[in-house]
């Protein structure tokens, strides 16, 4: 039985894209240029909804390329996204005992771009406003994150400040 699912490939300096393959741990790998972090993504008060694979050494690896925030059920940003990603489905037992992401759908792809943006898109025709707004909230947000991990790392502040 085939583990290909769609799923939403973040890269920095690129449009996001839906991609369909096989979740294997090397294609997974591949996508994100290394070692995974599986993250998994709650909606407001729910279970996971959506799982994050992202690089687990993403933030020394790619500190130049944020890609967008990660936020609590309260609006408060918790971490950043560096370097390649995706979002899959959930992840789930099936009844073999395998865990298995839930494939996504086009509804799907649709809310996770709302949520996390559109990656770096050039040319594009005409968006609409939210999509824009959007994208700005989350282009402010991983701008002042990186700020404080900057200073962070300096000594100047914690994360808590700000």
């Amino acid at each position: 039985m085939s583990n290909e699912k769609t799923v939403v490939w973040y890269r920095p300096g690129k449009p996001v894209k839906a991609v369909r393959v096989e979740l294997s741990l090397a294609n997974m790998q591949k996508l994100v240029g290394g070692k995974i972090q599986i993250v998994p993504l709650e909606a407001k008060g729910s279970s996971p909804e959506y799982t994050l694979i992202c690089n687990e050494d993403g933030k020394n690896k790619y500190h130049n390329d944020a890609l967008f925030p990660l936020l609590n059920n309260n609006g408060n940003i918790v971490d950043v996204i560096f370097g390649p990603c995706f979002i899959a489905g959930k992840l789930m037992t099936d009844e073999d005992g395998e865990e298995t992401f839930i494939d996504l759908l086009r509804e799907d792809y649709l809310r996770i771009v709302r949520r996390f943006g559109k990656g770096a898109v050039k040319n594009e025709k005409k968006e609409t406003a939210e999509t824009e707004a959007a994208d700005l909230r989350q282009l402010t947000a991983c701008r002042n994150m990186l700020a404080r991990l900057r200073a962070r790392k300096n000594g100047k502040c914690s994360l808590s400040d700000g």
